[in-house]
């Protein structure tokens, strides 16, 4: 296998606790390969590296393109999960540093204590025992990214070495982000944003010397309010117009929902009263909107992104400082 290249004779390497056999040949790529001999013992690593480096020389086993066990002949069947954490240990402890060691060693005493058995072997491992190891009911996110990644270069460095054909991580989903979901509108947390808006219009109202319209920034209590009574989104909101209230039944018909169909829900006492307190106006069609306008149709995109705004702008002059939906 080598005769035509120059072997050099191997040398013993020592990282923290293992020691490894390291050979070095110009003209290989890497130049500078090293295995671990998987033992603390100096005289048993020196054994075994002799062994090896004789086997190399002969051009009966080559460091660079195969494992320690396979040079003295020894099956690649399945392992235990035990050994082959020992192995996968004391390899990378040259490769990697401390602290990834004992992250690693971490996680996978945590899954070797989850199994019935840690002399289990690797082939048996199913995805639904990794997975209640990396998503555990309470464990926090990060942790599992952690455990995921750990047990991903586990499963993968078994599956290099021949011990399993595929990686049983290859079934479980990658942890995602989680998003952070605004809190919910609270009555009293509207109760503030309203008195917000009554002061702002106080103080406008004074500026100009009595000549600030209600309306003109009134109309958004009777929105915000609604809006929280009905459950209705912005956008449906913006098209609701004075001939879609059957005052009667307690009813609204809905011209255009999220799910582009048309529908009439019901409505509570509550809800029809703020809608009564509202001035009808014969030159707007719309129950929504400023006493400014006066177009017989308008822009919904534009009307949420106001009434949006305006949300926003009167939660954060209330002092609530963490996000609120206005759905």
């Amino acid at each position: 296998m080598h005769e035509t290249e120059e072997v050099n004779m191997a040398s013993l390497y020592k990282r923290r606790t293992y020691y490894y056999g390291q050979w070095y040949n110009a003209r290989r790529t890497p130049r500078r390969i090293r295995l671990s001999l998987r033992t603390r013992r100096r005289t048993d690593a020196k054994r075994l590296l002799v062994s090896l480096d004789s086997a190399y020389i002969r051009g009966r086993w080559d460091p660079w393109v195969q494992t320690v066990d396979e040079c003295h002949g020894r099956s690649r069947a399945p392992k235990r999960f035990s050994d082959a954490v020992a192995e996968f240990l004391s390899e990378k402890e040259s490769l990697v540093s401390v602290a990834t060691i004992i992250s690693y060693e971490s996680v996978l005493s945590l899954f070797r204590r989850e199994l019935s058995s840690a002399f289990v072997k690797i082939e048996a491992l199913t995805s639904a025992e990794l997975s209640s190891v990396i998503y555990g009911y309470d464990v926090a996110e990060s942790t599992r990214k952690q455990r995921y990644r750990i047990l991903r270069v586990y499963f993968n460095w078994c599956v290099k070495r021949g011990y399993l054909k595929t990686s049983p991580l290859d079934a479980i989903p990658i942890p995602r982000p989680e998003e952070a979901r605004p809190r919910v509108v609270r009555w009293d947390d509207l109760t503030r944003i309203c008195d917000v808006i009554l002061i702002d219009y106080a103080i406008k109202n004074e500026r100009a010397r009595g000549h600030c319209a209600k309306s003109d920034l009134l109309w958004l209590i009777p929105l915000f309010k609604f809006a929280y009574l009905s459950g209705m989104r912005i956008s449906e909101l913006g098209r609701l117009r004075w001939e879609d209230i059957n005052w009667k039944l307690r009813t609204l018909w809905i011209q255009k929902q999220k799910s582009r169909k048309q529908s009439s829900i019901a409505i509570s006492e509550t809800a029809l009263d703020v809608l009564k307190k509202i001035t009808y106006r014969s030159e707007c069609p719309f129950v929504f909107a400023s006493p400014r306008f006066r177009k017989a149709s308008r822009s919904t995109h534009a009307f949420c992104n106001r009434a949006s705004r305006s949300f926003t702008n009167y939660r954060k002059k209330a002092g609530i400082v963490e996000p609120l939906t206005f759905h």
